[in-house]
């Protein structure tokens, strides 16, 4: 792990989809948080976010706008809906590694079919079975912990984008590996068609067949040519959702005595 004096080498660009302009409030508190440590320990940093139906558009344009302003050091993806610490997100930077992410909840309660056993709390219900985006490299049953180095990553296969930076370097090699996924935009002429790429497109996993999401795919490309994803098993994040709560007054009551 770097010292926190490397920050000021660094310049990231911060990259927010976020469909009809809309972000959350939670997510705003981070950024605002986040603001004021990059201005305490030096790091140069710029916000960028994109109003876009389509996600995998969207991404692929602002790595455009990265890739345009040959400053910037790293590409650092927060979706609208992450809460986050800016210890987290310096911990992603000064690992200093190609592709580094932070795993967040599910939106899904993974209610337990067989119930849950008597007595168990709100607390130790999240713990024990909140699922998370997380494919961990070739650890079959083992603990993931076995596989975690000194500093708390673990290698995967695949992680979200939702909170993951990249290196500017890694873009570099693929455009070199990946020629063909430059494409032509829409419109008159463009003087940056040469920056626009398909590194986040969808894609269906030649070997399985799956279907990968642009997240995954990206992921999948990546290590395609040699690269390594790495998750920080230490970086607590918070995941955004909505829920239609159901009830039943009448029958509510009668469970309650109170019919």
């Amino acid at each position: 792990m770097l010292p926190d004096e490397a920050l000021k080498s660094m310049k990231v660009m911060f990259a927010t989809p976020c469909y009809i302009s809309s972000v959350s409030m939670h997510y705003v508190t981070s950024i605002f948080e986040l603001t004021h440590h990059c201005n305490r320990f030096g790091l140069q940093c710029i916000l960028h976010m994109h109003s876009e139906s389509l996600i995998t558009r969207s991404r692929n344009k602002m790595v455009l706008e990265f890739l345009s302003d040959e400053t910037l050091t790293h590409l650092f993806w927060i979706d609208s809906d992450i809460t986050f610490t800016p210890q987290s997100v310096c911990r992603l930077l000064l690992i200093d590694r190609d592709v580094t992410a932070g795993v967040y909840p599910m939106k899904d309660f993974n209610w337990p079919a067989e119930g849950l056993p008597a007595g168990t709390t709100k607390q130790q219900f999240e713990d024990r079975y909140t699922q998370y985006p997380f494919n961990p490299i070739g650890h079959g049953a083992e603990r993931v912990s076995t596989y975690a180095d000194a500093d708390g990553f673990v290698e995967v296969a695949e992680a979200p984008t939702g909170f993951m930076c990249i290196k500017r370097d890694v873009f570099r090699q693929m455009m070199e590996k990946y020629p063909k996924l430059n494409y032509v935009p829409d419109g008159p002429p463009n003087p940056q068609a040469h920056l626009h790429w398909l590194f986040f497109d969808c894609m269906v996993d030649p070997d399985s067949g799956r279907y990968l999401s642009e997240d995954y795919a990206f992921c999948r490309r990546w290590r395609d040519i040699g690269g390594k994803i790495w998750v920080d098993l230490q970086c607590k994040l918070q995941h955004l959702g909505q829920h239609n709560f159901r009830g039943d007054l009448a029958e509510s009551l009668r469970l309650q005595n109170r019919w």
